[in-house]
């Protein structure tokens, strides 16, 4: 939690309401995976080298994250597609 508070600063958020709390704290949430995501693809390519190399252990683990990131992804897309069509997220920002 501190991560996620010192990485997005999600306890200042400039919103109000709790959809709009709720919706901007998963937006934050989603940026902190991936931030992960990323540090932890960094990690095996410097100890492996090339992905070609990763044995096939690993890349079972990767195709899954890859898959469960993709399923996020796709309701993330499918919630922002929503909020575009004027659903029932009301964003306002604080003065």
């Amino acid at each position: 939690m501190s991560e996620y508070n010192a990485r997005t600063g999600v306890k200042r958020l400039r919103v109000r309401g709790l959809k709009a709390v709720r919706f901007c704290a998963m937006l934050k949430a989603i940026g902190i995976n991936i931030f992960r995501a990323t540090a932890v693809r960094k990690a095996v390519i410097a100890l492996m080298g090339t992905p070609e190399r990763v044995t096939p252990s690993l890349r079972h683990v990767i195709l899954v994250f890859k898959e469960q990131t993709e399923t996020t992804w796709g309701q993330f897309k499918n919630i922002l597609t929503s909020f575009a069509l004027g659903s029932q997220f009301d964003l306002k920002t604080a003065a």
